[in-house]
């Protein structure tokens, strides 16, 4: 019991309420060499958290640049419809038009076996 407070020091006023059934302080109060040890300890847990954070963002940013670098090489090797295809925007009397010819042109009219023709 050598660790309990027994001099006086300031006590909070709520703790010493005669209505309070137990009240017991312990000391914190640790040696200095163990506390310069703890602290290097945290120090060095918290260097390594952070340097591994920096290696993650690192790595992360890398494989994302170079699968950037891999997509656009895929897209140059091949040959897909996309690098053949064409889009326009079409007004609605432009379509319209069209439409019409197309009608006059054919009796049973539909717009997709139109242009396949």
């Amino acid at each position: 019991m050598d660790n309990l407070w027994t001099g006086d020091v300031s006590i909070l006023p709520a703790c010493s309420v005669p209505t309070n059934l137990m009240f017991v302080q312990y000391t914190c109060v640790h040696p200095e060499d163990n506390q310069n040890i703890r602290y290097r300890g945290v120090a060095v847990i918290g260097f390594l958290a952070m340097l591994m954070a920096c290696l993650l963002l690192i790595w992360t940013r890398y494989a994302m640049q170079s699968s950037k670098i891999e997509m656009l090489e895929f897209d140059v090797a091949t040959v897909t419809a996309a690098d053949y295809t064409v889009e326009m925007k079409i007004k609605k009397k432009a379509y319209d038009d069209w439409a019409a010819v197309e009608r006059s042109k054919l009796g049973d009219f539909r717009p997709a076996l139109a242009l396949k023709r």
